[in-house]
């Protein structure tokens, strides 16, 4: 191994939800893709630090008679943005000097994001705003998985793996056993 730098590419399909103690709370998103930047620390073990933006946005709405028999609407809308630092280390599990290996990983992943939320209500074609607060600020992740490396040329490899374990720690009741898939593609520099 004669370099030991390398830039890669990930997608992954990871959700993640966003934790804050106050409204609107809970904000959802996936962070697709990520662009990274690693260092073979010896053949086995590998640290990369990334950068990826996630959002997700949620619109419904119902439209009903009421009891007098007007037409009554009511929308949800409710926005997550995110960006994300997912600090990695992988360490080989089989051969390293395989062209096919088995990896371990564990990520830390820092996220700062922000929540929009707004609720309306229309009658007789006035639109009444019910509901509208927004949030933002820190939340860290971690996750735990293993996949398969595989040697594509000297300075490609691809890989893929299963994300176990997905956990807020701002989310102090339970660990989440969360099972999501990642593709990626490295360049050795």
């Amino acid at each position: 191994m004669k370099t030991k730098f390398f830039l890669g590419i990930r997608l992954n399909t990871t959700s993640h939800k966003l934790i804050y103690n106050k409204a609107p709370y809970t904000g959802d998103f996936a962070a697709i893709p990520s662009i990274q930047f690693g260092y073979h620390i010896s053949k086995r073990t590998s640290m990369q630090i990334g950068i990826a933006y996630g959002n997700h946005q949620f619109d419904t709405g119902a439209i009903y008679r009421t009891a007098d028999g007007k037409l009554q609407e009511n929308y949800i809308y409710s926005k997550t943005h995110a960006v994300v630092v997912p600090l990695t280390l992988r360490y080989i599990l089989s051969n390293p000097n395989r062209r096919l290996q088995v990896f371990g990983s564990a990520s830390f992943i820092p996220t700062y994001g922000t929540i929009s939320s707004k609720k309306t209500e229309k009658h007789d074609d006035i639109t009444t705003v019910t509901y509208n607060a927004s949030t933002s600020g820190l939340n860290a992740f971690i996750t735990a998985g293993v996949g398969l490396n595989y040697h594509i040329s000297r300075r490609f490899e691809g890989y893929g793996e299963v994300i176990l374990i997905n956990n807020n720690l701002q989310d102090k009741l339970r660990l989440n056993a969360f099972k999501s898939l990642g593709l990626g593609v490295n360049y050795k520099l």
